[in-house]
C-alpha cells in the first residue's frame, strides 16, 4: 500500500492466512485475499529477511525496493521453484527459466564443463551452478541482494542438523 515495493512472485505461500493474523499485519489494510498481498505486507512490516523466514511454501520471488534502490531475490527452503541470475558487463538479469535469460543476444551460450560433468553424473546440476557459464542458480533457502554496492548472497534458512546446541542467552 505504500508503493515502496514491486513484487514478481512465482509460487505459493501456504501459511499466508495465519501470517495475515499476526500482530502488525492484522491491522494492515488488505484489499484482497491473496498470498501475494500478505508477502508485501510482511516485507513492509518486518523487512525482507525476517518476512521471508516466516513464509512456508514453494516460491521464488523478486522484490524491488524503490526507496533503497535494491533488488531482493529469494528462493524457498527446498528449492521447489527455480531462480536463475547473471551479472555481466554492468547488467543484471534474473528469471525462473534459463531460456528467458537467453532472450539477451549478448549472453554467452557456452556450456559450463563442470556443470555438464555434474549433469552426466547426477542427472541434475547442483546449485549454485547452471548448465551455462555465467548463469547462476540461487540455492534453496537463500537471498540475493543487488544494490549499488554490488551483489551479495545470503543464506536465510538451513536444514536442521538434528544436533542439540546450547543456547547462550
Amino acid at each position: 500500500s505504500s508503493g515502496r515495493y514491486v513484487l514478481s512472485f512465482n509460487g505459493e505461500v501456504y501459511n499466508f492466512s495465519r501470517l495475515r493474523q499476526e500482530p502488525g499485519l492484522a491491522s494492515y489494510p488488505f484489499k484482497g485475499h491473496s498470498d501475494t498481498e500478505v508477502i508485501l505486507a510482511a516485507v513492509q512490516h518486518l523487512g525482507v529477511e525476517k518476512a521471508v523466514s516466516k513464509f512456508a511454501g514453494m516460491f521464488a520471488l523478486a522484490l524491488w525496493d524503490r526507496e533503497e534502490r535494491c533488488l531482493w531475490l529469494a528462493r524457498d527452503r527446498v528449492g521447489k521453484k527455480p531462480l536463475y541470475w547473471r551479472a555481466e558487463g554492468g547488467t543484471f538479469a534474473f528469471a525462473s527459466e534459463i531460456k528467458a535469460l537467453l532472450a539477451d543476444p549478448a549472453m554467452s551460450r557456452e556450456v559450463d564443463p563442470r556443470a555438464l560433468q555434474a549433469y552426466l553424473t547426477l542427472q541434475y546440476v547442483p546449485s549454485p551452478d547452471s548448465i551455462l557459464q555465467g548463469v547462476r542458480k540461487l540455492p534453496p533457502g537463500h537471498l540475493l541482494v543487488v544494490s549499488p554496492d554490488g551483489v551479495e548472497e545470503r543464506r536465510w534458512w538451513a536444514p536442521p542438523t538434528g544436533e542439540k546446541t546450547e543456547r547462550s542467552d
